[in-house]
């Protein structure tokens, strides 16, 4: 899983990265890879607006 994160979308080169996905299974995976275990994948509630969702993007941008 790490791999392809990695290969596929840029996962966890010292950057950091959002997860938008409903709550299951699948979403806890892609969290609790070593991808993810850097510190850097940040979930993100799909429930959250779309200003909402930028301001948490934006501010997870310059704290990292």
């Amino acid at each position: 899983m790490a791999a392809a994160l990695a290969g596929e979308f840029g996962i966890g080169r010292r950057r950091p990265d959002g997860v938008l996905a409903n709550n299951n299974t699948n979403t806890f995976e892609v969290q609790s890879t070593p991808a993810g275990s850097s510190g850097h994948l940040r979930p993100l509630n799909w429930r959250l607006t779309i200003p909402e969702l930028e301001f948490i993007v934006g501010d997870s941008h310059r704290r990292s």
